[in-house]
């Protein structure tokens, strides 16, 4: 099987977002309250950020108001008074933005491999659009893309339905049996691509997938390299180890 062009999730897989998250979110809760157990806190911000994120692409929030669901969640936790008004909360969460954004970058094998790989290139995100052009921007990756698609481009529903998928693909103009994507959860990447009729490409960069049998039709990636011999045709069929 050959792969004749790739499109990628954001966010751990291009870019470390969970480092940065981490590190941003430490460096806030220096400033709110540096007696609290770090790693306990960070654990519960990582908690809340995939909790209303998720009711965001569900439809239940909006992108503001995930992230003050985030704050008041996190300050709930710590046992500090939670403002009922959002100006505060915004302000709490930009603070917290402004060290997330210093801490974020792209992984260090990223851009070796997006040199190394001459086939057409998209992104496919459940990102906002305007937050993932400036996170791109700001990793240095702006402009490296034929195509950046998100649920809100044209009102699609959000990975992994099919729909954003297939867009993705036509907005390459590319076929989707020839078509990977590239992305750090099984489910709603590599699962969700393979549903869609793409080639679904799990990037397991922390062995979660070691020793097990795959789904049928995912492949597993150790890390973004691994792209160079898929896309040369050395297609591995289904992995375990």
């Amino acid at each position: 099987m050959s792969v004749e062009a790739v499109l990628f999730d954001v966010d751990d897989t291009l870019v470390d977002h969970s480092g940065a998250v981490a590190r941003g979110f430490v460096q806030r809760l220096s400033q709110v309250a540096p007696a609290a157990d770090r790693d306990a806190a960070a654990a519960e911000w990582r908690r809340l950020e995939e909790l209303h994120y998720r009711r965001h692409l569900d439809g239940e929030l909006t992108w503001q108001g995930q992230r003050r669901e985030r704050v008041r969640g996190i300050l709930a936790w710590l046992g500090q008074p939670v403002p009922a008004g959002d100006d505060e909360v915004d302000a709490w969460f930009d603070a917290y933005r402004t060290a997330f954004e210093a801490a974020t970058a792209a992984f260090a094998e990223t851009v070796e491999v997006l040199d190394a790989l001459d086939v057409p290139m998209g992104v496919v995100s459940n990102n906002s659009t305007a937050n993932l052009l400036a996170k791109l921007e700001r990793v240095g990756l702006g402009g490296r893309f034929e195509v950046v698609l998100c649920p809100d481009t044209d009102g699609l529903p959000a990975k992994p339905h099919p729909a954003l998928f297939h867009a993705g693909c036509a907005a390459l103009g590319t076929a989707r049996g020839t078509t990977a994507y590239v992305g750090d959860r099984l489910r709603t990447d590599a699962l969700g691509a393979r549903d869609a009729g793409l080639v679904g490409v799990w990037l397991d960069r922390h062995g979660r997938g070691a020793g097990t049998e795959l789904p049928e039709g995912v492949v597993r990636i150790p890390d973004l390299r691994a792209l160079t011999g898929l896309v040369a045709g050395s297609l591995p069929g289904r992995r375990v180890g």
